[in-house]
Parts: C-alpha cells; structure tokens; sequence
C-alpha cells in the first residue's frame, strides 16, 4: 500500500561553479565537457511546472515513511536530453533516494542545454521536497 504524498515543491539548481571553456571542436559538441552554468538551460518537456506534475503523480512513498524533508540528487543531462550519472546527495530514508532515482531513470528525455547554440552536458543537483502525514 503506497501512502499520498504532498510533494511541497521541486527546485531546479546549478552548482555556481563555472565552465570558461571551448564548447566544441569543429562545431561539434565536447562530450567530455560537464558544464555548470549555461546560456540555455535543459529543460524537461513541457517545463518545470511539467515537471512538478510529472513527479507528483509518479513518485511512490514507502507506508514506512513519515514526516518531511529534501531528497537531494545530482545528474547530467546529456546531449540527447537522456540522464545519466544520478546520485543521490541527501537521502531521508525509507526508499526515498532509490525512489527518486527510479523517478529521474524513466523520465522522458530533456530538452538539452545548450552554450553557444550548441547542445552539451549540464550538471544539475535537483532537490524533491517531500512531506508526508
């Protein structure tokens, strides 16, 4: 038996660190660059709101778990919009990174970000605010 969850709020974040680097070699995209910070950011289709809509009806609670907090996580969006490399930076326990993670696994792809209008790798740290009664 899954509990409802509200799920308060989802807040998209960068890292303040900055990439002052070439973004690609011939006009094609570096993949081995991660950016930080970029001009245009990836973006989950149809935008965050989407994206709030998208978690709430997806993410599942443990009955085991009460209370309130973030589950924090970090991941790239690629080129293609695909997430790769999920972490989970701030756990609560009771299943709720390894849930996110599942969450972020079956996400559709992403809008790419892009710097000097080309598509390239961003970082994200993503923070899923949950509260449960």
């Amino acid at each position: 038996m899954i509990k409802k969850v509200a799920i308060l709020a989802v807040f998209l974040s960068f890292n303040e660190n900055c990439q002052a680097q070439d973004v690609a070699k011939e006009g094609k995209p570096d993949k081995s660059i991660i950016f930080t910070t970029v001009q245009v950011l990836p973006e989950f289709p149809g935008g965050m709101m989407e994206f709030r809509a998208y978690v709430s009806k997806n993410y599942k609670v443990s009955p085991t778990f009460k209370g309130k907090g973030n589950v924090i996580l970090s991941f790239v969006v690629e080129i293609d919009g695909s997430i790769t490399n999920i972490k989970v930076l701030q756990d609560l326990g009771y299943g709720t990174g390894e849930e996110a993670i599942r969450l972020l696994r079956n996400s559709p792809k992403w809008n790419p970000g892009t710097q000097d209008g080309i598509p390239v790798r961003v970082s994200y740290n993503l923070p899923i605010k949950l509260s449960v009664k």
